[in-house]
């Protein structure tokens, strides 16, 4: 039996967490009871997509008390025919619920047998008693667990293919960024603290505006405040650039996205490649963002990939893909503005024309008519950018991704 407050957001949490139930364990029946007869639309719309229409699965009525100030939802679930996993049922429904009405949670998705996840334990365990020190409210901050061999459909949904993964949430909502740092009480505990910070500046008197990012562009949201879906969407669109700039600090991160790197290396005071970079990505390749990730590099901290490819700082700035498999140059930096032709390049690495053109020399269809065709052995640079990604002296691996 799982009692929470019934508030909106609160009961948007429920419905989330019955529905991940669901997945987990298709046979369940959901029982559901409120001191309010108005939540019955609430509770049919769960009842037609999480439940069977049998009359031994559908068991949902409504109950008047005289404190309707208070609302409270009462809810606990059974499997029919009543037997099987209802403690761990519950056990998961009651942390759902926890995880979704906490300010920030840290899930700790592990393995026992991982003997990375062995050495975290004790470290994770030390790190939640420091910050519940600091927020004893729960509704604060949340360290959690989930052993993925008993939750192994958990573990899918989030795509957990690393043990240990730290994956963060606020509200309730998965964050993208997972914790990549060092294991240590003192790093996981600072992590939480500058998650726990409050990022709005409030702004007292315009003369502050002043004191602002000049370089900043000026963004204006037009938009309702209270459209939480479309607020979000229009800060996702602002704040994370089409082109991203890799560094040491996220190369994993972002080579665990699985998706090739189109890279520009330039010089870091280089900004006019790399402007212009930026706009044919945003001009020809707007509709490959979901293919490839769009990235710029500092050439003087990523000399070594650029000596992969047979490139110096001096010749920057340069284009390349890396597909974790080799790495592919982009003939001409002055093409760029060419029509196309970035797309092109990008397109031939998604049809293998790159791949086999290093292997094999061009393709018959590149030949003028009348010139004989040969097939010219190479040997094209390897990936240097597959070397950040997760590693096997830090994580258990559980499986490897197929590259072009």
């Amino acid at each position: 039996m799982l009692l929470i407050d019934g508030s909106e957001a609160k009961l948007q949490g429920l419905l989330q967490c019955l529905s991940a139930l669901a997945l987990l364990s298709p046979g369940i029946a959901f029982n559901l009871y409120h001191p309010t007869v108005g939540c019955k639309p609430i509770c049919f719309l769960l009842s037609r997509s999480l439940m069977q229409t049998s009359e031994q699965q559908q068991q949902i009525s409504g109950m008047h008390k005289e404190k309707a100030c208070s609302v409270r939802w009462s809810v606990y679930a059974t499997r029919w025919p009543p037997y099987g996993k209802c403690e761990r049922i519950s056990v998961f429904m009651e942390k759902c619920l926890v995880i979704h009405n906490a300010d920030v949670a840290l899930v700790n998705f592990y393995a026992d047998w991982c003997r990375f996840s062995q050495m975290l334990h004790p470290i994770f365990e030390e790190a939640s008693n420091v910050i519940k020190e600091e927020y004893p409210d729960k509704n604060q901050v949340v360290f959690a667990r989930v052993d993925c061999d008993q939750h192994s459909d958990i573990a899918q949904r989030y795509r957990i293919s690393k043990y240990p993964t730290l994956k963060l949430f606020r509200n309730g909502m998965m964050m993208k960024r997972e914790y990549r740092g060092q294991r240590s009480v003192t790093a996981i505990a600072d992590y939480i603290r500058q998650q726990k910070s409050n990022p709005i500046r409030e702004v007292q008197d315009l003369e502050e505006i002043s004191s602002l990012d000049e370089n900043a562009p000026d963004m204006v949201y037009l938009g309702s405040l209270t459209n939480f879906d479309l607020f979000y969407a229009w800060t996702q669109d602002k704040c994370v650039p089409l082109v991203r700039e890799i560094t040491f600090e996220n190369g994993e991160e972002l080579t665990e996205e699985g998706l090739p790197f189109l890279i520009l290396f330039h010089m870091k005071d280089d900004l006019e490649s790399l402007e212009k970079f930026q706009q044919e990505v945003a001009r020809q390749l707007i509709s490959e963002k979901g293919t490839i990730n769009f990235l710029h590099a500092d050439c003087d901290k990523f000399r070594h990939p650029l000596l992969h490819i047979q490139k110096t700082p001096a010749d920057c700035p340069v284009i390349a893909i890396d597909s974790f498999r080799h790495m592919y140059v982009f003939p001409d930096f002055n093409d760029l503005s060419v029509p196309g032709k970035l797309k092109q390049f990008v397109l031939d690495l998604h049809s293998g024309k790159l791949h086999r053109e290093f292997h094999h020399g061009p393709d018959p269809t590149d030949v003028a008519p009348g010139q004989p065709i040969q097939d010219l052995a190479s040997s094209p640079p390897e990936s240097s950018f597959q070397k950040l990604a997760p590693s096997e002296h830090r994580y258990t691996l559980l499986r490897e991704k197929d590259e072009l």
